[in-house]
């Protein structure tokens, strides 16, 4: 499966959407959705972004999960009986949030403006086609979380990524709106 954090925000839907790509056997598992742009753009692309609810999987046999744009995955489930039944699970991290904790081989923390940079740059490293929806989803998410590239915490990476998406038909207009 594929979680992030609960009440997602663009960058952590466009990074579940990036890590299916990657992935296309995982299931997005979206919880909380509470920010009203997400709510609203996932209406209308709910046909583009299949995902289940946690109440709809059953945990104790999941073999993997990919943890997105959060390192905390209690934050993501919300409470420790689901991270209990999750216990046997092979887990991979995927964020750019600042870390203090022990390092491993199955997590990636990286110092980017947006997780979905990092996604996109894997997706570039394997090659893999993308439709122009997922460009746009995933430069929504990266636009977003980097005040459309204008932040401070915006990298050279973040820009990499977003012209990627662009030459793969990312809409400008639908990241406007």
């Amino acid at each position: 499966i594929i979680l992030s954090h609960r009440h997602p925000d663009f960058d952590a839907l466009a990074s579940m959407v990036a890590a299916r790509r990657l992935n296309p056997e995982a299931i997005i598992v979206l919880e909380e959705i509470t920010e009203v742009a997400v709510r609203a753009f996932l209406a209308l692309a709910k046909e583009h972004i299949p995902f289940e609810r946690v109440k709809n999987i059953e945990l104790s046999r999941v073999k993997e999960i990919i943890l997105v744009d959060t390192n905390d995955l209690e934050r993501a489930l919300g409470n420790k009986e689901r991270v209990q039944k999750l216990s046997g699970a092979k887990l991979r991290i995927i964020d750019h949030h600042p870390y203090q904790g022990p390092k491993s081989e199955n997590l990636t923390i990286e110092p980017v403006g947006a997780c979905t940079t990092l996604l996109v740059e894997e997706i570039i490293n394997r090659g893999l086609e993308i439709s122009n929806i997922d460009a746009t989803i995933m430069a929504l998410g990266i636009y977003d979380d980097t005040g459309s590239l204008l932040f401070e915490n915006t990298t050279p990476r973040d820009l990499k990524a977003s012209a990627y998406l662009l030459e793969q038909g990312a809409r400008l207009s639908i990241l406007a709106d």
